[in-house]
């Protein structure tokens, strides 16, 4: 349910203001029930205004209405209709993307965010939304974790916010609540009441009755989120409280605030310190301790629409709130914060890369209030719809989490996450396991059985065996005598006849065997050599005799045959075929006719005539090119710049091109498809702007999409006040293009600088690089502890290295000032002998540049 992210728009009113230049009294009606977010009825006027004219506005309003009444589906058909998001406020860009991601159309949705961030390049969350579209099956994805159950809690329509308390869970739902007649007008629905559930079952998603919260906690008006203390005692709990002032083009001023509340039945009631009428403050949570809160705000100076805060207990009560900063909020919403017993942070975002509108992320505290890079938890946690309100138990084994996702029983449902290496049946506070039964006591050792027959008597006599075996195990016989010795081995056999006899002469042999193997005989001469065969050469050595006869005395008879006669010689060289070149070598004359002499006669013909080159092929067609163009304006008058100086740079090739604006302002530029570009502007006296551009994706050949229009608005130097840039912080002009600093860090009791702190700085060498002859002071500041003088060298020490490392990289010294302050310019109340958290120590640790002059740019530098 949309409400959600809003109860969560925390303001009720938001980005949308009536139009000053209503068309008609139908379009007022209907603006005026949009105001007032009666969506129904503001759908019926805006569809009347449509049956008489095509308004842009009109078309995006349906869709806005349908978008917070979640029924994304007909959002997107009414955004879909708008063909001109030129003439209307780009957030209905974002919004159409958010909505194509609701509806899984994830390449669509990418599309479109790159469209937003073409139109609104400052806004991060355009460039996240991209990321998420590219992430989106990995997001899908199931990293196999947990396993998720929808609850018996669920009603048809809204419940929401589970919080742990004693064997259960206090929620917050629209069904069965206390006053059914009052009704808000965006869900014509009832406001919220609490509930409690207890767990009924092995299994966590089964609970008993649900139990309306009966006590002062109970308004006419939405109760919410609620967290407790360690010993439940106390509830902290967010409800809406109406300003009573109300705003004459629209309804009553809706804000969030936290309440405290105490007693046996919490009767007695206390607003939360840092209640505003002038924003919302609410989902707080506990730390397991207590000594933490951390809660939503959209209290000024943060980074987005709501941002998450923590504030620490000093005794009774608590410290000045703390933005977590920017690695954990963003230009959109971050809200349902819940602080887990191992210091893990979960809370949804509707900013950071994720499915639908809000995912839940989880990020760990990293020290010196940093905070790890926000990790989405996936699917099945999140989903392409709403997810939120995720929290778990001590031992990180199961939770909840509340889901508008499909599939469920009604508008936003309460699901069970178990962890998958448990069982899937888990307590929601599993009692101690029962101590383990004693263990039985040994058998009695059975009586001693008698040796077996045969074997040597207990009494130790080597005379006696047990050869009987009664009761009494009686020892009675006598040892048997010992067996006879085996017989000796045969005696060895004589070796066979006509073996070497075994005395070792050589010269008699074994020829008769008797039973003293005697050796006899002689040994018989060996036969007389073969002679070689007939026909090879003789054995005397003569070369010219051969052994051609063989006797008794191999005689060597005969002579070597005479060698094969040579082989005749070749025949006579014949005339070379007629036609041609002849053999004395004129290349005139060719053999045509062949005698004895081989005559040459004739005269070589011409050779033909080389045939002509192949035409060379045609050149390729140009591709087609997109056109970018608008206007300059100075962003305070709203009327266009003559002479600015627009300057187009390739990101890809790092090719650009420069053009002059005239009296209207115009600007206009060729560009290549699928090609991403930055586009600066410049004028003396004028802080350079930067946007980006791409043609990624856009059809170049297509009339529909190859102009692509971008007026662009710079905004004049005045520096009638200094302007500061803080590391760390957010910039309070966000009307101007100043660049955003991380904390800008330096190792204990050290002044030079680090690479983290590099990256940051690069930042204002670009910035002043793009902004020649701004002039700029350099402030370090330090936190109290330490002594005043050496904390006043410290700082200049680092303020000097931070100005030598910016010139280095090409900034003018004269340009930049560096000043140490030491601990004079504290921040906060955290003075010497004030205890204070690491984080608000932090904020006294700072690095400022501040404006202070502007004497143009050098000649031939920037502007003109």
């Amino acid at each position: 349910m949309k409400y959600i992210r809003y109860l969560s728009l925390l303001l009720l009113i938001s980005f949308w203001m009536p139009s000053v230049s209503a068309q008609n009294s139908d379009m007022e009606k209907a603006d005026k029930a949009f105001f007032r977010q009666d969506y129904p009825k503001a759908i019926k006027l805006y569809k009347k205004v449509l049956t008489k004219s095509k308004i842009p506005q009109a078309q995006a309003k349906i869709a806005e209405s349908y978008r917070l009444v979640n029924y994304p589906q007909r959002a997107e058909q009414w955004y879909s209709q708008i063909a001109d998001f030129q003439s209307i406020d780009p957030i209905y860009l974002y919004n159409y993307g958010l909505v194509l991601k609701a509806n899984a159309k994830f390449d669509e949705a990418k599309q479109i965010f790159m469209q937003y961030n073409q139109a609104v390049p400052s806004d991060s969350r355009g460039l996240r939304q991209i990321e998420a579209c590219q992430k989106s099956n990995f997001f899908l994805t199931d990293p196999g974790i947990y396993n998720i159950n929808i609850t018996n809690l669920n009603s048809s329509i809204s419940d929401f916010g589970p919080a742990f308390y004693k064997n259960g869970i206090i929620f917050a739902s629209e069904a069965n609540v206390k006053n059914t007649k009052k009704k808000y007008y965006r869900k014509d629905a009832p406001y919220l009441d609490l509930f409690y559930a207890e767990q009924i079952s092995d299994d966590p998603s089964v609970f008993g009755a649900t139990q309306r919260i009966e006590s002062k906690v109970t308004t006419a008006l939405h109760e919410g989120t609620v967290s407790f203390s360690p010993d439940f005692s106390t509830m902290y709990f967010t409800a809406n409280s109406a300003n009573k002032k109300k705003n004459k083009k629209g309804p009553t001023v809706i804000n969030l605030k936290i309440y405290e509340a105490k007693g046996s039945d919490w009767s007695s009631i206390s607003s939360f310190p840092f209640n505003s009428n002038n924003y919302s403050v609410g989902h707080p949570t506990l730390t397991k301790d207590g000594t933490a809160m951390f809660f939503v705000s959209d209290m000024p100076n943060g980074y987005g629409g709501t941002d998450i805060y923590v504030t620490y207990k000093n005794g009774n009560s608590w410290g000045i709130p703390e933005n977590l900063g920017p690695e954990i909020n963003t230009e959109g919403n971050e809200m349902f914060p819940f602080i887990a017993n191992d210091g893990v942070l979960y809370f949804a975002s509707d900013a950071l890369p994720g499915l639908g509108g809000l995912d839940v992320f989880s990020s760990k505290a990293m020290g010196s209030g940093n905070w790890s890079t926000p990790k989405n938890l996936r699917f099945p946690i999140n989903s392409n719809g709403d997810d939120f309100g995720f929290i778990i138990t001590d031992d990180n084994q199961m939770g909840y989490f509340a889901s508008n996702r499909s599939g469920g029983k009604g508008d936003d449902d309460i699901y069970n996450f178990v962890l998958k290496n448990t069982n899937d049946k888990v307590a929601m506070n599993p009692p101690p396991p029962p101590p383990p039964p004693p263990p039985p006591p040994p058998p009695p050792p059975p009586p001693p059985k008698c040796p077996p027959p045969g074997t040597p008597c207990s009494d130790g006599n080597p005379n006696t065996i047990n050869d009987k075996e009664d009761g009494n195990c009686n020892c009675k016989g006598m040892i048997p005598a010992p067996p006879p010795p085996p017989p000796p081995p045969p005696t060895p056999k004589c070796p066979p006849p006509g073996t070497p006899c075994s005395d070792g002469n050589p010269n008699t042999i074994n020829d008769k065997e008797d039973g003293n193997c005697r050796c006899r005989g002689e040994v018989p001469p060996p036969p007389p050599p073969k002679c070689a065969p007939p026909g090879t050469p003789c054995s005397d050595g003569n070369p010219n005799t051969i052994n051609d006869k063989e006797d008794g005395n191999c005689n060597c008879r005969g002579t070597i045959p005479p060698p094969p006669p040579p082989p005749p010689p070749p025949p006579t060289r014949k005339c070379a075929p007629p036609g041609t070149p002849c053999s004395d070598g004129d290349p005139n004359t060719i053999n045509d006719k062949e005698d004895g002499n081989c005559r040459c006669i004739g005269s070589l013909p011409p050779p033909p005539p080389p045939p002509p080159p192949p035409p060379p092929p045609p050149p390729p067609p140009a591709p087609a090119l997109c056109q970018v163009e608008g206007k300059i304006y100075d962003k305070e008058s709203g009327l266009p710049i003559d002479g600015a100086t627009v300057r187009l740079f390739n990101e890809q090739t790092g090719s650009g091109s420069t053009t002059i604006t005239r009296g209207n302002g115009l600007y206009q530029f060729p560009i290549d498809p699928e090609t991403k570009y930055s586009i600066y502007v410049s004028h003396k006296g004028y802080f350079t702007e930067t946007k980006k551009l791409s043609t990624v994706g856009r059809d170049c050949s297509s009339p529909l999409q190859n102009d692509m229009s971008l007026n662009i608005f710079i905004a004049k130097i005045d520096l009638s006040e200094p302007i500061k840039i803080v590391a760390g912080e957010k910039n309070k002009r966000e009307d101007l293009p100043l660049p955003t600093l991380k904390h800008i860090y330096y190792d204990l009791d050290k002044y030079d600088i680090r690479q983290d702190a590099k990256i940051e700085l690069d930042k204002i060498v670009a910035f002043m690089k793009d902004n020649p002859g701004l002039q700029i002071e350099l402030g370090s500041h330090t936190d109290s502890r330490g002594s005043k003088d050496y904390n006043q060298r410290l700082s200049e020490k680092r303020a000097q290295s931070a100005r030598d490392y910016i010139v280095s990289r090409g900034i003018s010294p004269s340009n930049i000032k560096p000043r140490g302050y030491g601990e004079t310019r504290l921040v906060n109340e955290c003075a010497d002998g004030v205890k204070c958290t690491e984080y608000k120590h932090q904020q006294n640790r700072r690095t400022e540049f501040i404006l202070t002059g502007y004497i143009g740019p050098p000649p031939g530098q920037g502007g003109n």
